[in-house]
């Protein structure tokens, strides 16, 4: 079951937090005002799954598209694989990886370095975090970014 819910706010932001069980529950929403940062846990990850979750999240229009978690190399190769064979779309979608495994340091990093293209800048009104993984997942990302967003205001 995928749940979406308002966790907090980063430089005038709402950041909001989707869980998703596993990546089949990925579906398309309205991402055209969105970065995303796209934690899989490792045992969520599944090569075929994350390419059709990726195609799914691109319907979306999101500005910026942000693998982590456990497998972020091989996640970045396929998002950027995935990206280059979707027909040609009138918006650029921003791409990133971050290998830090520690879901808080991960998160600081997705906030403080995440941005879309300057054409996209002025639809920028939110962080999407999407956790995909075990039940307690959601628990520990709204930990981690109550954390990153401490950390950082201070």
């Amino acid at each position: 079951m995928m749940n979406l819910k308002e966790v907090g706010t980063y430089l005038d932001r709402r950041i909001m937090l989707q869980e998703a069980g596993s990546l089949k529950e990925l579906t398309a929403t309205d991402l055209s005002s969105a970065v995303v940062l796209m934690w899989i846990a490792d045992r969520s990850w599944d090569a075929e799954e994350l390419r059709r979750a990726i195609e799914e999240m691109s319907d979306g229009k999101p500005l910026s598209l942000v693998v982590s978690g456990e497998r972020a190399d091989e996640s970045f190769s396929l998002l950027l694989e995935t990206l280059s064979y979707l027909p040609p779309a009138s918006y650029h979608i921003m791409t990133g990886s971050i290998e830090n495994t520690d879901m808080s340091e991960a998160v600081s990093e997705f906030l403080i370095a995440t941005y879309p293209e300057e054409l996209r800048f002025d639809d920028w009104q939110e962080y999407r975090v999407v956790a995909v993984g075990n039940p307690d997942l959601e628990h520990r990302m709204l930990r981690s970014i109550s954390k990153a967003t401490s950390r950082l205001a201070s």
